[in-house]
This record gives C-alpha cells, structure tokens and sequence, in this order.
C-alpha cells in the first residue's frame, strides 16, 4: 500500500480565477482612463500626444488574460 505524503490539498484554481479577473478589471479601468485622455487631447484641453496614449497594447493583454480563463 502506498503511503500518501501530501497532506494539502489541491488547488482549486478558484485563486488564479480571480487573480486574473482582478487584473482585467484594472485593466479596464486604465484603458477606460487612457481614451478618456486621448479624447481631452483632441478636444483641446489637455496637452500632449495622443498616441502616448494608445491602448492596443493594453487590449492584447486583457484578451491573452481573459483567455487563460
């Protein structure tokens, strides 16, 4: 008879679930705030670039995130 030496658990998953949902809605956000400031840029007041503000790469990460679901 083999003697089991694990004496946890294993995980769920359930963590790494909401580890990444918490990271998408960050990511939400910051890209929600990104446009609003791309926006101010083209209405005039704010100063800057707009394409420092560009998202695209944020869009790629929440998309790889929300796929690793």
């Amino acid at each position: 008879m083999a003697i089991n030496k694990r004496d946890t658990k294993v995980s769920s998953g359930k963590r790494k679930i909401s580890r990444i949902m918490r990271q998408v809605a960050r990511l939400k956000m910051k890209v929600n705030r990104w446009k609003r400031y791309q926006a101010e840029i083209k209405a005039g007041s704010r100063k800057g670039e707009v394409s420092r503000w560009d998202t695209s790469g944020l869009e790629k990460h929440m998309a790889l995130l929300e796929n690793s679901i």
